[in-house]
């Protein structure tokens, strides 16, 4: 596809979720982007608003890109 704006909903089929890795095999990596995309603009709302919680994903989403 080329316009993501009407994307609602991506279910991850593969075995290699985005949460485990922001870069992946190039076939996939448009869909981990879109993935990490929104999360970086949950992250930073969560760093407004509740700072202890936003610290808490990004050690788990960093802990799982170490492995």
């Amino acid at each position: 596809w080329t316009n993501d704006e009407h994307v609602k909903c991506l279910h991850y089929i593969l075995a290699l979720k985005p949460w485990h890795k922001r870069v992946c095999d190039p076939r996939y990596q448009a869909t981990h982007d879109l993935w990490w995309k929104e999360m970086d603009i949950v992250l930073e709302g969560l760093k407004e608003t509740n700072p202890r919680d936003a610290e808490f994903i990004q050690d788990i989403l960093d802990d799982l890109e170490l492995r």
